[in-house]
């Protein structure tokens, strides 16, 4: 599987299996993104806020980010 393709289906599959709320898969792979440009330095959740909302220019709550990431940690 490609690595494209594992992050799609991780994305749709496995987030929504993990408790059956449906979320915002396009935010999760723009957070994604975000931390992988920020992979090398400590970045805070207003710095991956700001990044999101520099390429979505829609605006994602602080506490959805922090969701997002406890659901990322526990997934890999």
């Amino acid at each position: 599987m490609l690595p494209k393709e594992y992050i799609e289906a991780v994305l749709n599959d496995d987030v929504y299996r993990m408790d059956g709320v449906k979320r915002n898969t396009n935010k999760m792979r723009l957070l994604l993104r975000s931390l992988a440009r920020n992979e090398s330095t400590t970045v805070t959740i207003k710095t991956l806020k700001n990044d999101i909302k520099a390429i979505d220019d829609e605006d994602v709550d602080t506490d959805t980010i922090s969701n997002y990431l406890d659901i990322f940690s526990r997934l890999f």
